[in-house]
């Protein structure tokens, strides 16, 4: 009887307590079931009268604003301390973390900033490099020029042979195979390269060593290659002199006009009044080289970063029409005759770098991967 009426007391005790605070319980929803949850119902507020009741806004402001909730968010799970970030727990953008797999409430975690292409900045010397075509430039140094909505194709010539390592079957020699290496170690940050070439052994056996330098994955290991095309390489006809040939009985004419075939190319390239034979011969160097890029390096055809092995006879009218025939002086017509005649000739892993944004403009800059771009020297065995 005695523990019934203080259980009685008790109650009513509490009773009168809960009159007294009646104004501020009111605030608090009816069916919080602990401090463990803290979901969205037990924390709603009368937004009419909030400002009238200091002590549940004093309330809500005085938490850490990760433990705050909008009212547009779901959290049903109990409150849990913020964690370390992990290192794939990033979020591009500032918004609260979603529920995660585990369902505990995840905290807003540092944000990762990536540039887009919009926002990469071009550095003063990319700026030059991009604008100067009447000199070359290390290739090495264009890669880094290359901006993030933009794709680029390297056509060069193989690297070295000797002066007898002439036809289809003409390989590289010693120097060609170190000099090929060492271009793809220097590339080996670069993502895949995709490869064209000529069907010149040399040509096959420059990209089989720029891709073992790179330590780049390949689908031929011997040459000649067994495949024409696959996903990492293909074989073209338009990288060979042939490309600008309109009549071969015409230009062979006109290589006979020279004492050196090779001055037909330059002669033809820089000369506005050439030969009937040379005119006839050959095509409009500018309009072919324009062609030559729509054909092959449009946005939407090309891979992010091509090299293309070419010859000496292709690309010197080819950067003759790029340099917009100004100070890169490749006029071999004029000396073909003397001494330095090769001081007028490209040197190997020497041509054009092609840049195109998504828009399909293209940007050509001369390049090479040598120390010098000319020849100089043509070794003789």
């Amino acid at each position: 009887m005695k523990k019934n009426a203080c259980y009685i007391a008790s109650v009513f005790a509490v009773c009168l307590l809960l009159a007294a605070c009646d104004d501020e319980l009111s605030y608090y929803n009816p069916n919080i079931v602990s401090d463990d949850s803290l979901t969205e119902d037990s924390l709603e507020v009368n937004q009419t009268d909030s400002s009238q009741k200091p002590f549940f806004k004093d309330f809500l402001q005085s938490l850490p604003s990760s433990a705050q909730v909008s009212s547009s968010s779901q959290y049903s799970e109990p409150y849990q301390p913020e964690q370390e970030p992990s290192s794939s727990s990033y979020f591009l953008f500032d918004e609260p973390a979603p529920e995660s797999s585990s369902s505990s409430y995840q905290f807003n975690e540092p944000i990762v900033v990536i540039p887009s292409s919009s926002s990469k900045q071009m550095s003063t010397e990319c700026e030059n490099i991009r604008a100067t075509r009447d000199q070359f430039h290390q290739l090495t140094d264009v890669v880094n020029c290359v901006m993030e909505n933009e794709k680029v194709a390297y056509v060069i010539r193989h690297a070295e042979r000797n002066k007898s390592s002439t036809g289809t079957e003409g390989r590289l020699n010693d120097n060609g195979r170190e000099q090929s290496v060492t271009l793809g170690e220097r590339l080996a940050p670069l993502g895949p390269i995709y490869f064209m070439h000529t069907k010149v052994y040399r040509t096959m056996e420059t990209v089989l060593k720029i891709a073992e330098g790179k330590g780049q994955e390949f689908s031929e290991s011997s040459i000649p290659f067994t495949a024409t095309s696959a996903d990492d390489h293909e074989q073209r006809t338009d990288l060979l002199d042939s490309y600008f040939i309109k009549d071969e009985s015409q230009a062979n004419a006109c290589k006979n006009q020279h004492s050196w075939s090779w001055s037909a190319y330059s002669y033809f390239a820089y000369e506005e009044d050439v030969s009937r034979e040379c005119q006839a011969g050959f095509y409009d160097v500018d309009d072919r080289i324009q062609e030559f890029i729509k054909d092959n390096f449009t946005y939407s055809k090309m891979p992010d970063i091509t090299i293309a092995i070419s010859h000496d006879q292709f690309l010197i009218p080819f950067i003759i029409s790029v340099c917009e025939r100004n100070t890169i002086d490749l006029r071999f017509h004029k000396h073909e005759n003397e001494e330095s005649r090769y001081d007028y000739w490209i040197n190997y892993l020497t041509g054009v770098a092609i840049i195109v944004d998504e828009n399909d403009q293209a940007i050509t800059i001369p390049v090479t991967a040598m120390e010098d771009p000319y020849l100089r020297v043509f070794p003789e065995k």
